[in-house]
């Protein structure tokens, strides 16, 4: 018989966990804009200036954040 409430528990815990320092980092909207951008940072994205063109740094597989 397979124990459900485990399966479950053991399939989730780990996004529980990311969810819960998620929201331990951000604790009001400017942290959590904070949290999202430095994981994007982190991950290799390029950040573009609203103030600034777009042309030539937008590409298809290319690491983009705004």
């Amino acid at each position: 018989m397979v124990d459900i409430e485990k399966e479950y528990t053991d399939e989730h815990i780990p996004f529980g966990i990311k969810a819960c320092n998620f929201l331990t980092k951000s604790t009001d909207p400017f942290l959590a804009v904070k949290s999202c951008s430095d994981e994007l940072d982190a991950a290799g994205f390029v950040r573009l200036s609203k103030r600034g063109p777009f042309g030539g740094r937008l590409v298809p597989g290319k690491k983009i954040m705004h």
